[in-house]
């Protein structure tokens, strides 16, 4: 595993956008299919070049790939919850009525 990133090498990281957008400073703008079409494919592009750019700096930033492995449990473990679970709402019947 390569180092963390400390906040000095997020500015190499930034980029800005090549152009400004047509519409200014705008708030209420209504996103047509071409708009939508431009900002997902700017997106696209910003994505590719960070990747290129922190493959190239040699930072980690993918997920691992035991990520989930933390997430997995053996059914013994389920039953065992769901046997707990079982009383407690049992425990809870009771007590309402």
């Amino acid at each position: 595993m390569g180092k963390i990133m400390e906040e000095d090498d997020l500015e190499d990281v930034v980029s800005e956008p090549e152009s400004e957008s047509e519409y200014g400073d705008e708030e209420d703008v209504k996103l047509t299919k071409p708009s939508k079409n431009a900002f997902y494919m700017q997106t696209l592009e910003g994505a590719r070049r960070a990747f290129e750019k922190l493959q190239s700096m040699g930072l980690p930033f993918l997920r691992l790939e035991d990520y989930y492995a933390k997430m997995v449990k053996l059914d013994s473990h389920i039953e065992k919850v769901k046997r707990c679970l079982l009383i407690e709402k049992k425990k809870i019947e009771e007590a309402g009525r």
